[in-house]
């Protein structure tokens, strides 16, 4: 019994509800109605009054906001480039360097008997190349006297002939010990900051293998992908301004470096790198920043504005999720002038934050309202006290 009574109740108190929500509903509407129809039937120097302003076409510069993390602009694997241990090691991760700077040092004692050995194959060619040109001499002079050999001429000059050979030879082999003695001291190539150690000290590099890895931090890279109708307006040298999730408040300007010429096969998006100066280090590889492309404003640029439609801010107004306004125009046939509600299709990107972007839905020329929407309708008269 007292689930029934509750059941009832409660069928009660939903029944009276729906009721009064279908009575407001429809008081709602009837009042909207008369509204609307008090307003459209209203004589012109009654009409609702509203301020208009015209839609504008005018040249903005194209901004387009990106994001992606930072990488370095040069990235270096140094690896050994003759056999050898690690005798000494200078640096270890996170150390700046600068260029030409010794990292390591690898076992040079070999190299030095190397170096000692040509030098010795050096002085011992020199003295067989002048015997050899002691013998040129003499028999110069045993032909001055026509009491000169041939045979013996033929074998003097190709004596000497060998002797230069050998002695280029052994002066190449000193320059090459030298070049080997050189590379048993490794030195950074570029000035940058130490990423990571890949061969120790006390460890034997085979050549080819990798032994440390530097990277330059003094400028760093911002790679992001554009479509083709962004791509078309940008070019080199376009600033970019960047904001780093770990450097609050901060605004880093850059510049775009490269484009790729080709969109991707996949993506079908363009490739475009960012040069970011990073002369204090604020920065480093691996930081995910946003970053806004913009157009460089220069005279006699091809491209250098977008010519777009705006309307004011103020004119524009959200319903169902879709953007619409009020256009203000003549009715055929009628002295006074209605407002139309307007589908309008917006974009997101203006410089300024007084003007929006339309894509279509309104003409250049035409007028909207920025003033007094509260009391318009679709079809309402209005009276223009403001234009």
């Amino acid at each position: 019994m007292p689930r029934i009574r509750t059941f009832f109740v409660v069928t009660v108190i939903v029944a009276v509800t729906a009721a009064l929500c279908v009575v407001g509903f429809a008081a709602l509407e009837q009042a909207e109605a008369k509204r609307a129809e008090s307003t459209q039937d209203a004589p012109p120097d009654r009409g609702v009054a509203v301020s208009v302003e015209s839609v504008a076409r005018r040249d903005v510069a194209l901004r387009v906001s990106v994001s992606g993390f930072l990488e370095p602009y040069t990235q270096i694997t140094i690896s050994a480039q003759i056999p050898g241990q690690l005798e000494v090691q200078h640096v270890e991760a996170s150390d700046l360097v600068s260029a030409g700077q010794p990292l390591y040092e690898m076992d040079a004692s070999l190299r030095k008997v190397d170096l000692d050995k040509a030098a010795a194959a050096v002085a011992r060619a020199r003295s067989e190349l002048d015997l050899a040109k002691e013998d040129v001499k003499r028999i110069e002079r045993l032909q001055t006297q026509d009491s000169a050999n041939p045979r013996e001429v033929r074998q003097v000059n190709t004596a000497l002939t060998a002797a230069k050979a050998t002695f280029d030879q052994a002066r190449a082999s000193v320059e090459e010990a030298t070049i080997l003695l050189g590379k048993t001291v490794v030195r950074a190539p570029i000035a940058g900051l130490v990423a990571q150690v890949h061969t120790r000290q006390g460890e034997y590099a085979h050549v080819g293998q990798p032994i440390v890895e530097i990277i330059e931090v003094d400028s760093l890279k911002l790679t992001v992908q554009l479509n083709d109708s962004q791509i078309v307006a940008f070019t080199l040298g376009d600033p970019v301004a960047m904001r780093a999730s770990a450097r609050p408040g901060e605004v880093f300007d850059g510049r775009i470096l490269r484009i790729h010429p080709r969109a991707a096969r996949d993506s079908r998006m363009f490739e475009v790198e960012i040069e970011v100066p990073n002369p204090d280090h604020r920065l480093r590889p691996g930081f995910f920043v946003h970053a806004v492309l913009s157009q460089q404003r220069a005279e006699g640029r091809s491209g250098g504005a977008v010519e777009v439609i705006t309307v004011p801010r103020t004119a524009v107004f959200e319903r169902y999720r879709q953007q619409y306004c009020y256009v203000v125009r003549g009715a055929d046939g009628e002295p006074f002038e209605r407002a139309y509600l307007t589908l309008l299709e917006t974009a997101p990107f203006l410089p300024d934050m007084k003007d929006v972007q339309v894509l279509s839905g309104v003409q250049a020329g035409e007028r909207v309202i920025t003033a007094g929407l509260l009391h318009v309708t679709h079809e309402a008269i209005v009276r223009v006290t403001d234009e």
